[in-house]
């Protein structure tokens, strides 16, 4: 069944999986794509990528009624991946996302709602103050700042992963520009780890239309989803490979 309109499905994905499930992940693949993973040249980041791939079409198969392997897909003019127009209802297209970081991936699924999500592992972001002026608003850069330089890491993360969020469900990621798009972080968007979308480009109406929406990711990793369209509902999962299914809706 595929989503409700007014729903953001979020499937949370484990990427260290074991040897023995690699075989059935690979099966998985098409050739081209099983071909694709010798790119990545250590074999953890074959292994997180073969998995993470493995799920985006098993999940995918499952909203479709397909087999996993039978999916096709090509790139919208901004390049971001899509399912190839045989598989879609034009009255209906499925949306999806997929973002990971070190052993988490993150799908979003929507219908009809173009999608974006990013996830991040948490860690001490080096060059902070650099990155601060290349990507974050001049209200961001400032309130980030002002916090103690220890305690910076982690608001910036959830920045990042806001921004990303709305950039890709635009098409473009970063090539959109993470600058023209303001958030308000913390307490000054009621909850302190809430984000707020204040504008896209100074214009606060063209944030209107949008959902944003922090992932309670627990552990250490920090994540949102967006989606054009406004007040969209996030439902979750964890998706069990074995099984091709969701232990539970959260």
């Amino acid at each position: 069944m595929l989503p409700a309109e007014g729903e953001i499905h979020v499937w949370r994905i484990a990427l260290d999986r074991g040897l023995a499930e690699e075989a059935h992940a690979l099966a998985a693949l098409p050739p081209v794509e099983r071909d694709d993973l010798a790119r990545f040249g250590r074999p953890e980041l074959r292994r997180r990528a073969l998995f993470a791939r493995a799920a985006q079409r098993a999940i995918l198969a499952r909203y479709l009624g397909a087999a996993p392997r039978s999916l096709c897909f090509d790139k919208g003019t901004l390049g971001k991946p899509r399912l190839a127009v045989a598989h879609q209802d034009p009255r209906k297209p499925l949306h999806f996302n997929l973002s990971h970081s070190f052993e988490r991936a993150l799908l979003a699924v929507t219908c009809g709602a173009p999608v974006g999500i990013d996830v991040e592992h948490l860690r001490s972001v080096r060059q902070l103050e650099a990155l601060a002026a290349r990507y974050l608003a001049p209200a961001e850069q400032a309130w980030l700042l002002a916090l103690p330089e220890v305690e910076r890491s982690k608001p910036f993360l959830r920045l990042w992963v806001g921004k990303e969020a709305v950039a890709k469900a635009t098409g473009e990621g970063l090539q959109f520009g993470l600058r023209r798009i303001a958030l308000g972080l913390g307490e000054e968007a009621g909850r302190q780890d809430a984000l707020r979308f204040d504008a896209i480009d100074d214009d606060p109406a063209a944030a209107a239309d949008w959902t944003l929406e922090v992932l309670d990711e627990t552990g250490d990793y920090v994540a949102a989803a967006a989606a054009r369209r406004a007040g969209m509902v996030v439902r979750r999962w964890d998706f069990e490979p074995l099984e091709g299914g969701a232990a539970s809706g959260r």
